[in-house]
């Protein structure tokens, strides 16, 4: 088994997800001493472009997974194994967004009157749950797993970061409309601490955060999002790239 694991590293990366990624690669080699792991951590580098870039070198090694991990992001040294036993083609941790509302970057799949996919946050996720996993229309990239298997029937590019969309949905939406059928979740045991400044957000502590930066500033008091991630926008770029 060959995996590369790519980190976006802009100029310097924070002690706790430091010391974090450190027991998450020496568990690694002892979970798997036999599997390949390749590390990439281009600095400076747009988002977008940094995915691409990881895809690109993935496929040219032969890899069978292609791995995204966040740099302000605290992980389970165990999120690889749990991800890839879920068997997904595109498989998340559970990451908060690390500022008010604390929505979690998870999507969930539903459809207008018209018909229309729209993708919400999945805030609600709790009565969905199954055996830890939460089966979703679109997921956050700041951990997640993909089959390079699914990337091999991508056209390119693989990622691209609009100005109404981030460029792990933009991914997820194109992957449904190339390849009817892929799976897309998460693992409620991969939960993972999204560092900010200096609280770190996760999905137990969401609510609390939220009630008491209510209570500090009523005026943050807004409807809950529906994180509606302008599905039609990403429908014109993919029809721009035919």
């Amino acid at each position: 088994m060959r995996t590369l694991i790519g980190i976006n590293i802009l100029t310097s990366i924070q002690a706790y997800a430091y010391a974090s990624h450190c027991q998450f690669w020496y568990r690694l080699g002892r979970i798997y001493p036999e599997d390949q792991f390749i590390f990439m951590t281009p600095p400076r580098m747009s988002i977008d472009r940094m995915r691409n870039e990881c895809a690109r070198i993935a496929l040219e090694q032969e890899c069978d997974y292609l791995m995204f991990i966040d740099d302000d992001v605290v992980i389970p040294y165990t999120a690889y194994r749990d991800l890839m036993t879920m068997n997904y083609d595109i498989a998340a941790g559970f990451v908060v967004i690390r500022g008010y509302p604390f929505n979690v970057m998870l999507f969930k799949e539903t459809y207008d009157d018209n018909g229309i996919l729209r993708l919400p946050y999945y805030n609600d996720y709790v009565d969905d749950i199954k055996d830890n996993i939460l089966k979703c229309g679109a997921v956050g990239f700041s951990c997640v797993l993909i089959k390079c298997s699914l990337l091999k029937e991508l056209t390119l590019p693989y990622f691209m970061t609009g100005t109404q969309q981030t460029e792990d949905i933009y991914f997820c939406l194109k992957a449904r409309k190339e390849v009817p059928g892929i799976t897309i979740g998460a693992n409620f045991n991969v939960q993972c601490g999204h560092l900010g400044e200096p609280r770190i957000y996760t999905p137990d502590n969401r609510l609390l955060y939220k009630k008491m930066d209510e209570e500090l500033n009523p005026s943050l008091i807004v409807p809950e999002s529906t994180g509606d991630h302008n599905v039609e926008y990403v429908e014109k770029c993919l029809s721009s790239l035919v």
